[in-house]
C-alpha cells in the first residue's frame, strides 16, 4: 500500500467523514489527543493571540504546558461550576483587552464535549456561543476526545452538535473510545490550508497512516463508535445508581456521561485503591460548598467496562 495518507485505508476513513459530517472535511490522525489539540489549535491562532479556555480545560491542566511551548500563544482561564463557560464570561474577556499590542488578543474559544467533568454543553448552549464567536471573530474549537458519549448521550448526530451549530474545528476522539487513533476535523476549510506543515513539524505525519485509519473505519462501520460509548455512559450511571444512597460518597456533579467525580474519605480511599484504579483529581471547580476540597476522584467508565466491574467496585464502596 501507498504511505503517508494515499493508501486506501485513509481514502476510505477521509469519505467515512465527510459522510458523517455532511459535508467535505479535512481529516488528519494523530496518536494523542495533546497532538491533535496542539496542531489544530496552531493553524488558528498565531503567537501574539491567545485561547480563551474553561479553567478545567485539558490544554490547560493535562498537557503539561504543551499548548504554550509549541504554539506560543497564551491561555486566557474562566473558572467554572461544571465546565461549561458562558457567553457573558467570554464577552466579559474580551471587553477588558484592548487592541493595542500591549495584550494578547483573543483568536479562539476552546471548549470540550462533553466538559472534562464529564457534563454536556446542550445543542442551544453551543449554538448560542457559535454565535457569538463569529459575531466577534474568534475561532470554535471543540475538543471531542469523549465526542461519542456527548452524542450518544443526548441522542443526536454529530452533524448536529457541530456542523449545524458552526463549530469550526474539532477533534474526534478514537482513542478512548476502544482505537488507537483521534482525528482532527476541520469543518471550516479557510484555516485549515497550511496544517499539513504543522502536521509534519510536529511528527505526527506517519508512513504507516492505513494502521491509524483502519481502527478508525472499524469503529465507524454500523455504528460501533457509539455502541462503545453507550457501554461506557450506561456503566457509569450504573456505577451511580448502587452507591447514590451511601452517606459515605458525595457525588460532586451529575452523572451525564461516563464520569463520576465523587468525594470520599482519605481511610475509603487509601483501602479502595489497593485493589482498583481510578485519578485523584485538582479541584479546579468554582462550587462554593466544594471549596475547602482540594482534590476529588474521578471513576471512569470505558468501552470495556463490564456489569460485574461496577457491581465489584461499588460493592467495596458500599462495605467500606
Amino acid at each position: 500500500m501507498s504511505s503517508y495518507r494515499e493508501d486506501p485505508e485513509s481514502q476510505k476513513m477521509f469519505e467515512n467523514f465527510n459522510k458523517l459530517f455532511g459535508q467535505k472535511v479535512k481529516a488528519l490522525n494523530f496518536s494523542t489527543g495533546t497532538a491533535a489539540n496542539i496542531v489544530g489549535l496552531s493553524a488558528l491562532v498565531g503567537p501574539y493571540q491567545s485561547i480563551i479556555c474553561p479553567a478545567t480545560a485539558h490544554i490547560n491542566v493535562y498537557e503539561a504546558g504543551a499548548l504554550p511551548r509549541f504554539a506560543g500563544c497564551s491561555l486566557e482561564l474562566i473558572p467554572t461550576e461544571d465546565g461549561k463557560i458562558k457567553v457573558s464570561q467570554i464577552e466579559e474577556i474580551l471587553e477588558k483587552k484592548p487592541t493595542g499590542n500591549l495584550y494578547p488578543q483573543a483568536k479562539v474559544v476552546y471548549i470540550t464535549q462533553p466538559t472534562e467533568l464529564g457534563t454536556l454543553w446542550t445543542i442551544s448552549e453551543l449554538r448560542e456561543i457559535s454565535a457569538f464567536c463569529k459575531k466577534r471573530g474568534c475561532y470554535l474549537f471543540m475538543d471531542g476526545a469523549r465526542i461519542a458519549n456527548a452524542v450518544q448521550a443526548l441522542n443526536v448526530s454529530i452533524k448536529k452538535m457541530t456542523v449545524d451549530v458552526g463549530v469550526d474545528v474539532l477533534t474526534w476522539g478514537g482513542i478512548k473510545n476502544g482505537g488507537i487513533a483521534d482525528v482532527l476535523i476541520f469543518l471550516n476549510q479557510k484555516p485549515a490550508k497550511d496544517v499539513d506543515f504543522i502536521y509534519k513539524q510536529f511528527g505526527q505525519e506517519v508512513a504507516k497512516s492505513r494502521f491509524f485509519a483502519a481502527t478508525i473505519n472499524a469503529l465507524l462501520q454500523n455504528n460501533l463508535w457509539l455502541k462503545n460509548a453507550r457501554i461506557a455512559n450506561e456503566m457509569a450511571k450504573r456505577l451511580y445508581k448502587k452507591i447514590a444512597q451511601n452517606p459515605k460518597v458525595q457525588v460532586v456533579l451529575p452523572v451525564q456521561t461516563n464520569f463520576v467525580w465523587s468525594l470520599i474519605s482519605e481511610k475509603m480511599n487509601k483501602k479502595l485503591s489497593q485493589k482498583f484504579m481510578y485519578y485523584i483529581e485538582p479541584n479546579d471547580i468554582t462550587v462554593a460548598k466544594f471549596k475547602e476540597y482540594p482534590h476529588f476522584y474521578r471513576w471512569v467508565t470505558s468501552w470495556a467496562t463490564t456489569e460485574k466491574e461496577v457491581d465489584a467496585f461499588a460493592e467495596a464502596i458500599n462495605a467500606l
